[in-house]
């Protein structure tokens, strides 16, 4: 599993991250994502969708493709409790 992460500031959901599975499953025509604004938890201003992309958006995507660490912490946060266990701090 690969994470790719694109970022277009034209859009209000601006990050989306496709969950590219391309070296696990022969033939993927489809994949996953999340796309997001910075605030995704928030009940007023949040948003976060969740669907399908096919090959030919990844070929040609919306935005440029970012590092995942450059996503706004919060976003993180919805990837890693998405697909990830989310890395649990001591206080």
């Amino acid at each position: 599993m690969r994470l790719r992460v694109f970022d277009d500031p034209t859009f209000d959901d601006r990050y989306t991250v496709v969950i590219d599975t391309r070296d696990e499953t022969d033939g993927a025509e489809d994949f996953r994502f999340i796309s997001m604004n910075c605030l995704p938890f928030s009940e007023k201003y949040g948003v976060c969708r969740y669907g399908t992309l096919n090959l030919e958006w990844l070929e040609d995507p919306d935005g440029v493709e970012i590092p995942f660490t450059d996503l706004p912490a919060d976003c993180q946060k919805v990837i890693f409790v998405e697909f990830m266990e989310w890395p649990q701090t001591k206080h």
